[in-house]
């Protein structure tokens, strides 16, 4: 188990775009966020797009995830949205790709049912509790292992079955429940 989490790596990207105008926005924002990204990538690379939009298998996760704590709906003009897009394995090979899509919608379409044009401003990397400039990923095994966090034992509940490879040898788990001393995990 510690050598599939010290290859298995994880990408959490911290964008920030500032508002051309004024106006609303829903108060979450993960949908319309996951919805502008989608845009993006239909326009600048429809292989891409197919392959994080359709459903493929029944259940199958997502490899990336959109996290954006800003409730905020009335935005003024020059407003900064920030949200960290999360990539997991293989899907960080598609990181330029994705950041365009972001851009690339947001400059042309507009963010929220207004429509406001934003521009990417920043982009940074958050790994082990802090920002760093640019595309940086971290193991699975280092983020769980923070001494930031210190956390005693890391649990995944899976609603959904885990097929885990490595070496193109399948790895047998328990469906509901693995658990780990994170003590030992080595770094």
């Amino acid at each position: 188990m510690e050598e599939i989490l010290s290859h298995f790596q994880v990408l959490r990207l911290n964008l920030r775009f500032r508002l051309n105008k004024a106006g609303l926005l829903p108060a979450y924002k993960g949908s319309m966020l996951h919805g502008l990204m989608g845009q993006g990538l239909a326009h600048i690379d429809s292989r891409l797009y197919s392959a994080l939009y359709t459903q493929h298998d029944h259940q199958q996760p997502k490899a990336y995830s959109i996290v954006c704590s800003d409730a905020k709906d009335h935005t003024p003009e020059g407003y900064i949205l920030n949200f960290e897009l999360r990539l997991f394995g293989d899907a960080i090979q598609c990181s330029h790709t994705l950041i365009e899509s972001l851009q690339y919608a947001a400059q042309h379409y507009g963010i929220g049912p207004q429509r406001i044009k934003a521009k990417l401003i920043c982009l940074s990397s958050i790994t082990n509790g802090k920002e760093v400039s640019g595309i940086q990923p971290i193991a699975l095994s280092r983020m769980l292992t923070n001494t930031q966090l210190q956390p005693h034992e890391c649990a995944l509940a899976l609603k959904s079955p885990l097929r885990l490879k490595h070496h193109a040898r399948l790895f047998a788990l328990p469906r509901l429940l693995i658990c780990w001393s994170a003590a030992s995990l080595a770094v």
